[in-house]
């Protein structure tokens, strides 16, 4: 299975919020949309210029106290941003997230943002795969698609 693929199952929505935005209503989105990161981008169409994860919202409150949530987003985001292509197998992904510490991944698709693929998504369709015997156990030493840090 595809990083596409998985979109295309479990939906492309990209949520995102300015870089002036406060961190109080970066959580306010994640917590309604049930999600554990934000990409930072100026609008639906630009350049992602970085991501806010929960992780990132645990480390300013811890140093910030309750004071961090009105912090502004563009001071806490990560800004090397990993991200993958759209043909990239769950194994490519997998080794990619823990090759660069992350749990969350932009998916390009011919320089277009399609999605965001989190560590969750990859488990269960990796679980999903396993459980219906689809993937030919040869598959998974015949690497496919890039992890790659944006903007770099």
């Amino acid at each position: 299975m595809e990083a596409k693929t998985i979109l295309g199952v479990k939906g492309n929505s990209i949520f995102h919020v300015k870089p002036d935005s406060s961190i109080s209503e970066a959580v306010r989105i994640m917590h309604e949309k049930k999600i554990g990161s934000v990409l930072v981008m100026e609008s639906e169409e630009g350049p992602v210029l970085g991501i806010l994860s929960e992780r990132d919202i645990i480390r300013i409150v811890a140093e910030h106290s309750c004071t961090g949530l009105q912090v502004v987003v563009a001071d806490v985001m990560t800004r090397e941003i990993m991200a993958c292509t759209a043909d990239c197998t769950i194994d490519t992904i997998i080794d990619g997230m823990g090759k660069f510490n992350v749990r969350h991944l932009p998916v390009y698709g011919n320089d277009k943002l399609l999605g965001v693929i989190s560590a969750r998504d990859v488990m269960y369709y990796r679980v999903r795969q396993l459980e219906s015997g689809v993937e030919p156990r040869f598959q998974r030493w015949f690497s496919q698609g890039k992890v790659y840090p944006l903007g770099s």
